[in-house]
């Protein structure tokens, strides 16, 4: 069965951070889905602010945080969520999967907006998210007890870019320990594949395979 998928990236996709990480492309901001990307079966949807650090920069954690926060920002703003409106209704996916800020970005949507019927799975991967993450659209929540939308969020405790995110947000992560949220399936997926281990989920074909089985189910 042919699934349709949705990728929503996460925090900084789009800077560069001197010669030590270039911009992300639509292939390496989900790298294991490559071949779908390819064949047209999932759609990434890409946003945030476009910059170029220098390598002072780079570091200085005053200008992480500036980005971050103002990525935090679009996530949250009008014209994010309309533009993802207008990319879900011409894509129909039947899953969305979202890495890190981009779960933070979707709820945000689902909050304002509801999800569209033709949405069956929501995949958080190592979610920016607190763990009692509050879903407050009437709808969504209806679906999620009914069991006509399902949820998952996969979370590994060793992720170090998450553990940033909870000094700056100063709230226990989702993608760290799981979520503590009514009709969320936590899942645990251990990251290993990279040095970037924030982005070895989603760098891994057995973690492709693991998201296949559960979207091209429904």
């Amino acid at each position: 069965m042919t699934c349709t998928l949705a990728l929503i990236h996460g925090f900084a996709a789009g800077v560069e951070f001197s010669y030590l990480r270039p911009r992300l492309t639509a292939e390496t901001c989900f790298p294991a889905f490559e071949p779908l990307l390819k064949t047209g079966k999932a759609e990434i949807f890409q946003w945030g602010i476009t910059e170029d650090l220098s390598l002072h920069q780079t570091l200085n954690i005053k200008e992480i945080q500036r980005i971050y926060r103002t990525e935090k920002a679009m996530a949250g703003s009008n014209a994010v969520q309309e533009k993802l409106e207008k990319f879900l209704h011409r894509n129909q996916p039947s899953a969305i999967l979202c890495h890190s800020m981009g779960a933070y970005l979707l709820l945000e949507y689902m909050n304002a907006k509801g999800l569209p019927a033709f949405v069956k799975t929501i995949i958080f991967v190592q979610a920016d998210l607190p763990r009692r993450f509050h879903l407050r659209d009437v709808a969504c929540k209806s679906r999620l007890q009914k069991g006509s939308l399902q949820m998952y969020n996969y979370f590994c405790p060793w992720d170090q870019a998450l553990w940033t995110s909870v000094f700056q947000n100063k709230n226990s992560s989702a993608g760290l320990q799981g979520a503590l949220v009514p009709q969320v399936e936590n899942c645990f997926f251990p990251l290993y594949t990279s040095l970037n281990l924030h982005m070895s989920s989603v760098s891994n074909p057995v973690f492709r395979k693991e998201i296949l089985k559960l979207c091209c189910d429904k």
